[in-house]
């Protein structure tokens, strides 16, 4: 069983999305993230954000700190409230 549904308990609706940005210096930054479902959102390996957009797509603006080099984004999402349809809308942009 994939570790993203054993995280939400709720298989097979759970799923993760993983990249990689890397930065020349270590600087302020924000993630804008836009989804339509649950999510708990990591910044090299700290969380920093858990967004509850289970009702409709919804943008956020999550400040955060890139280091210098490759810093690693990571979400984890499900949705739980959607058990007719397992479909998934997810963007992250680095500004």
């Amino acid at each position: 069983m994939p570790a993203a549904a054993l995280l939400f308990g709720v298989p097979p609706l759970g799923g993760c999305v993983r990249g990689i940005v890397s930065s020349a210096s270590k600087r302020a930054a924000t993630l804008r993230l836009g989804l339509d479902n649950w999510a708990i959102v990591y910044l090299n390996g700290q969380q920093v954000a858990m967004l509850d957009h289970a009702r409709e797509f919804e943008t956020v603006k999550i400040p955060v700190t890139l280091n210098e080099g490759d810093n690693q984004i990571l979400i984890k999402t499900n949705n739980r409230m959607n058990r007719d349809r397992h479909l998934w809308a997810i963007h992250c942009v680095v500004e």
